[in-house]
């Protein structure tokens, strides 16, 4: 339904169709970018953008072997020797450690690669945000299965 006052135009269906591949081309494209972007630069963008962060976001998880999934509220990279190719097997070897740091405290060691395959996600959302001292950006998240809140740094969400 339209209001009365809204004022209505006539296009060919042709031009809705072309409007609406166009726009899920875009969307396509925009959600690739988004996977595939270095999550440092993203926090640096949305610290210039505040305007445009998202109001829905995932934290990702991590679970101990007979717990419950903890949330991971930061990483870094301890070890990054690069990648070279074993002449014995001719396979791409790259010996690369993360430490991560759980909700509670807990840091953990372990190889980039059991990292990107063990990770899990919870989906939060925005309740505020702040700066600390040095200008970086934080969120201030709720849990929506849970109701648990957090502050954790754009960098580490989605």
């Amino acid at each position: 339904m339209t209001e009365k006052n809204e004022e209505m135009i006539q296009v060919p269906k042709s031009f809705i169709d072309d409007l609406e591949k166009r726009l899920s081309a875009q969307e396509a494209k925009s959600n690739a970018l988004e996977s595939m972007t270095d999550r440092k630069l993203r926090g640096q963008y949305y610290s210039r953008h505040k305007e445009e962060l998202p109001i829905h976001v995932k934290l990702r998880t991590w679970t101990v072997e007979g717990e419950e999934p903890s949330v991971i509220l930061g990483w870094r990279t301890v070890r990054d020797e690069g990648a070279h190719l074993d002449p014995a097997t001719n396979r791409l070897i790259e010996k690369q450690d993360i430490e991560i740091v759980l909700e509670d405290g807990k840091k953990l060691e372990m190889p980039l690669a059991a990292w990107n395959l063990r990770y899990g996600h919870v989906q939060c959302e925005q309740i505020g945000t702040t700066t600390d001292e040095k200008g970086h950006l934080s969120l201030k998240l709720r849990r929506k299965d849970n109701g648990k809140e957090y502050v954790v740094g754009v960098q580490y969400v989605n």
